[in-house]
């Protein structure tokens, strides 16, 4: 491969990876391709983490059950996100409503 080629692809490769961050900032929405536990899942490439909620861990005693709540709450449709409000691990930390309006923070905690 050219030089040339080299850094056409580097700058493909930049340019995605900022509009990624940059549309990570702003609110988000879709269908959940996975939910890791009671307050982590995953909008495609997007891990989001909830607001406001510590579910306890999926290899705890409860975590399995918060898992299956979230995903009850989510029920396998889509999930509006507002704004970023922190990051914690590479996730992007958010305030989610599911299909329904229902909050998911307030919805877990409870």
């Amino acid at each position: 491969m050219s030089a040339r080629g080299l850094i056409l692809i580097l700058a493909t490769v930049a340019a995605l990876a900022g509009r990624a961050e940059a549309q990570a900032a702003g609110e988000i929405g879709g269908v959940p391709t996975s939910i890791t536990d009671g307050d982590n899942f995953r909008l495609g490439a997007i891990r989001v983490r909830l607001w406001g909620v510590d579910a306890p861990e999926l290899a705890t005693r409860f975590g399995p059950t918060a898992r299956q709540r979230l995903a009850e709450l989510i029920d396998g449709r889509g999930v509006r996100c507002g704004p970023e409000v922190g990051r914690s691990y590479r996730r992007t930390v958010r305030a989610c409503l599911n299909w329904r309006g229902i909050d998911l923070s307030r919805e877990m905690v409870r």
